[in-house]
């Protein structure tokens, strides 16, 4: 009796291994490791935190609760760049139900004992024109920067004193009209964040980092320019603050309005630039006197200067009057 219970125990142990190693568990997992592109097309990628280079399975199920054995796994798809994506094209999309919550079934690989559960929110999707309009950005309007602007020029407390400063140039259509907003960034402030994310962008990411950033900057990007208090541009030029100091860092927002009332707005860093110098009568009369020095020259010198030409001229023509005398002697 007690081999036929020891017998049933260790069938029973044996078939709960076995199961364990054959049906795959459920972790739930949260829905923030997902970046969810939506494309022209109406298809949607979804990049999966640290897995862009493994070759992943998935599926997709209304129940986060799902009979593993009711799941049919597809392998991971992939993109342009070879990253591996859930793709959910457009057709398979339309069959789904917007009012039901669907859940993605992750293993990664086919072997695996495990899957990872999360929940799909495509209303949190970025499409493929916000990512351009990020991309874009400094680059929709055109600038150059200016140095060497006077800004001030004159005597200040009983010196000469120059100031020369830093300004954006628009160079794009003179036919629209456009507006500015500068903002100084400060340190911690929203406008060092978006420096900071767009500095970001131009270094190297791998493409689940780069869309969370996008989304990110275009956000704040946005949020920023419904602040702005904007202010006509005069003469094609964006002068930086009077106040400015040299290196000081501003945002500015540019606003163009064309002729048909569209509207395009941008933003530029602007880095400020300012030198002043001082005491510039003062070197140049320095330099008059050295050079007064050298040659003074009045009435009286003007006089003796004629005179010593005229005795100089008379002297050539009686030296010539001489040799011409000379000359006749010999020959006779």
């Amino acid at each position: 009796m007690k081999k036929l219970q020891t017998k049933i125990v260790s069938i029973i142990f044996i078939t709960l291994i076995i199961f364990a190693i054959i049906i795959p568990t459920k972790v739930l997992g949260a829905n923030e490791d997902l970046q969810i592109i939506c494309t022209e097309k109406g298809d949607y990628i979804i990049y999966v935190k640290d897995l862009a280079k493994t070759e992943f399975y998935f599926a997709i199920s209304e129940n986060k609760d799902e009979d593993i054995l009711n799941l049919n796994d597809t392998i991971a798809t992939l993109d342009e760049e070879g990253n591996r994506v859930v793709l959910i094209t457009a057709e398979q999309y339309e069959k789904m139900d917007e009012n039901k919550t669907y859940y993605l079934y992750i293993k990664t690989s086919a072997t695996a004992t495990s899957y990872i559960v999360k929940e799909l929110d495509f209303t949190d999707s970025f499409n493929q024109e916000k990512m351009k309009e990020v991309e874009e950005t400094t680059e929709r309007i055109s600038t150059i920067v200016e140095k060497e602007i006077l800004e001030f020029e004159g005597e200040e407390e009983g010196k000469d004193k120059k100031v020369t400063v830093g300004a954006l140039k628009i160079t794009d259509s003179e036919d629209a009209k456009y507006y500015f907003s500068i903002n100084k960034v400060e340190k911690n402030d929203e406008y060092a964040k978006i420096i900071e994310l767009a500095e970001k962008l131009n270094g190297e990411l791998d493409r689940y980092s780069k869309i969370a950033i996008e989304k990110e900057f275009y956000t704040l990007y946005h949020k920023l320019e419904n602040e702005q208090k904007w202010k006509l541009v005069e003469n094609m030029q964006i002068k930086q603050p009077s106040e400015a100091k040299n290196e000081d860092k501003y945002v500015v927002y540019i606003k163009k309005v064309n002729k048909d009332g569209t509207e395009i707005t941008d933003a530029k860093l602007m880095t400020s630039y300012r030198v002043e110098d001082e005491g510039i009568n003062e070197i140049k009369e320095e330099k008059e006197v050295k050079k007064t020095s050298k040659l003074p020259i009045t009435g009286d010198s003007i006089i003796l200067f004629v005179i010593l030409t005229i005795i100089i001229i008379v002297s050539i023509m009686v030296f010539i009057r001489i040799k011409k005398l000379e000359t006749k002697k010999e020959e006779k």
